[in-house]
């Protein structure tokens, strides 16, 4: 691999890569968004009694399913669909047609308990100057609110995760970034560590990068992660999708509750999905 596309001395913006913070504000997610910061994080946004209620629920529930596509795919569980999954013309079909429905499954299993993506959309709606709700791609409505669990030694290798590349649409091309949000409903003690870089390589350099037969990136090349996080029940965090990201090996079952945040510019609406 050529010396030219190593990324390890890319520092970032002077700021710190992660914002800590007792709520949501306004500052921070421009900050996100404008690329000063990687992360931010909101310990404790739902309470503790709520989101091991909702573990418990999603855990025996024994929907949790594999993702259709992906290489270890096996590893990773889920409720609900995503566009990374849309790698068909019917399956494209398919997610528009049930993305409503995708909501009642979730819906079923909290059986009166809040979930997160509610209280997201709530806050973001408020603080975002205009608005933010579910993103409709093209006039088509999307899903937002994935629930996720990784099994016991899965882990999300480097990567970054991209609508734009995924489903190239006049709606997803005209994204200006894309900002993952988890909240954490159960994560064991040991692995799980959310692992964030600075650089954001377009197509080109992501493919010059890649593992060979493998979605993920190389390690050497990235270097050391700018930020580690290592997130508890109940913790909320926000961060850029566009810039490489991976996850530690769990230790046992780690569920949260997973969404995109598509950013347009402060002139438009936020726009959840997933």
């Amino acid at each position: 691999m050529s010396k030219a596309l190593n990324t390890t001395g890319h520092a970032g913006p002077c700021k710190s890569p992660v914002a800590k913070r007792s709520k949501l504000q306004l500052a921070d997610l421009q900050d996100l968004f404008s690329g000063q910061r990687l992360a931010i994080v909101i310990p404790q946004y739902f309470d503790a009694k709520t989101v091991a209620a909702l573990a418990k629920r999603i855990e025996q529930s024994g929907q949790l399913g594999a993702y259709s596509s992906g290489l270890n795919s096996n590893e990773v569980l889920k409720i609900g669909q995503t566009l990374y999954e849309c790698d068909t013309p019917e399956k494209v079909a398919e997610y528009f047609a049930l993305a409503k429905s995708h909501e009642e499954p979730l819906r079923y299993i909290a059986a009166g308990l809040p979930l997160p993506i509610d209280r997201v959309i709530e806050d973001l709606n408020y603080l975002w100057p205009k608005g933010a709700g579910v993103l409709k791609i093209d006039g088509q409505r999307t899903f937002a609110g994935l629930l996720r669990g990784f099994n016991q030694a899965g882990e999300a290798r480097p990567h970054t995760d991209r609508a734009d590349w995924d489903l190239p649409t006049p709606t997803t091309l005209a994204l200006k970034g894309q900002f993952a949000g988890n909240l954490y409903l159960s994560n064991p003690r040991g692995g799980g560590a959310l692992q964030l870089w600075w650089m954001k390589p377009d197509r080109s350099t992501y493919q010059a990068m890649q593992v060979s037969g493998d979605y993920s990136l190389q390690r050497e090349i990235l270097g050391r992660p700018a930020a580690v996080i290592h997130p508890k029940p109940g913790d909320l965090v926000l961060f850029n999708a566009w810039r490489p990201h991976a996850v530690t090996a769990s230790t046992g079952l780690r569920i949260a509750q997973s969404w995109f945040v598509g950013y347009r510019g402060e002139s438009q609406a936020l726009g959840l999905f997933s």
